[in-house]
C-alpha cells in the first residue's frame, strides 16, 4: 500500500510522522530517500509528487481511535469566575501597595 511507510499494512498518520521527522521531504540532498523515508514514487526522493501519488491511491486511514477531547464542565462552569478575577486583579496593579493602618 502507497504512504505505508512502517509496513503495518495501514497508510495513517502514523506513517507521515514518520517520514516528516525523517527531515528528507524536499531536502537538498538528491536519491537518499527510501520507502520508510516517503519515496513511495520511487524516485529516490520524499516530495509532494510522493504524498500526492500515495494520497491518490485511496488508502489513507483516518485515525478514528483517538477522540478530539471536549471542553469539560468545570472549565465552562468556572471561566467567568477565573476571567472576572483576572480583570480585578490587573486594575489593581495600578494602586499603591502601602497597606493603611
Amino acid at each position: 500500500m502507497f504512504g505505508d511507510a512502517n509496513l503495518d499494512m495501514q497508510f495513517d498518520s502514523r506513517d507521515l510522522v514518520q517520514v516528516f521527522v525523517a527531515a528528507e521531504y524536499e531536502d537538498e540532498i538528491q536519491g537518499n530517500s527510501v520507502w520508510a523515508t516517503g519515496d513511495w514514487n520511487a524516485d529516490g526522493e520524499f516530495t509532494s509528487r510522493d504524498l500526492v501519488f500515495a494520497f491518490q491511491d485511496g488508502g489513507y486511514v483516518v485515525d478514528t481511535a483517538r477522540p478530539v477531547p471536549e471542553p469539560s464542565f468545570s472549565i465552562v462552569f468556572l471561566w467567568p469566575f477565573v476571567a472576572g478575577f483576572r480583570r480585578a486583579s490587573s486594575s489593581r496593579r495600578g494602586q499603591s501597595n502601602v497597606a493603611s493602618l
